[in-house]
């Protein structure tokens, strides 16, 4: 007796297209739902809580954020110059940009002290210390930064062509012809003062090379 082939499929719908267009409709998890797992497996990985993993992912994003405002700061954060707990890290990285440029730019010879002076510099800020703080984490995290050598080196290359943009849009931008002497004379002296701290650095570098 002869085979029909496709007997089976009398309307001629193609069934393997419609498995792809049903697979192709079906709603992907929320991203809240996917990280909830990634962080369940992570805690069961390492053994740590999950609230240890939601603490850590908050401190990552905070320096993120500082990165992008004041780039300097972030690896003596990491390499621990800079002393500042978890929760005012988070803290900070809310406060807005003038403000932690502002904060920076105060922050005392004595880092021990930066965390304590967060709060005094930005007294509007108080009511952040009305929320309950952040639980310390009781896990260890394998894979925290260690402390890198280069991390001084490496945030004076990121912060030198800032001060290189900002001479080359002076000269470019100003009548030095109306410029007051006493303006002039402080430039040229600080000018002065660059140069010689980079010849000092440059000499540095070469008895090390």
């Amino acid at each position: 007796m002869e085979k029909i082939l496709g007997a089976h499929n009398a309307a001629g719908i193609n069934q393997h297209t419609k498995k792809e267009v049903s697979a192709e409709m079906l709603p992907e998890p929320p991203f809240g739902v996917t990280a909830g797992r990634t962080r369940e497996r992570l805690g069961q990985e390492y053994n740590i809580s999950h609230a240890t993993i939601v603490n850590y992912e908050k401190y990552s994003q905070a320096l993120d954020s500082l990165s992008r405002v004041v780039p300097e700061v972030v690896p003596k954060i990491l390499s621990g110059k800079v002393k500042i707990s978890l929760e005012n890290t988070v803290e900070l990285s809310q406060l807005s940009g003038q403000e932690v440029k502002h904060l920076c730019q105060h922050m005392p010879d004595d880092t021990m002290e930066f965390d304590r002076n967060l709060r005094m510099i930005f007294p509007k800020k108080q009511g952040l210390e009305n929320k309950s703080p952040l639980p310390i984490p009781a896990g260890s995290v394998k894979n925290m930064p260690a402390y890198d050598p280069d991390a001084e080196i490496s945030s004076l290359a990121l912060t030198i062509p800032s001060w290189i943009s900002s001479i080359n849009r002076t000269c470019s931008t100003v009548n030095l012809s109306v410029v007051t002497d006493n303006a002039c004379s402080k430039l040229e002296h600080q000018l002065l003062e660059l140069k010689n701290t980079i010849n000092s650095m440059l000499a540095a570098i070469k008895e090390e090379i």
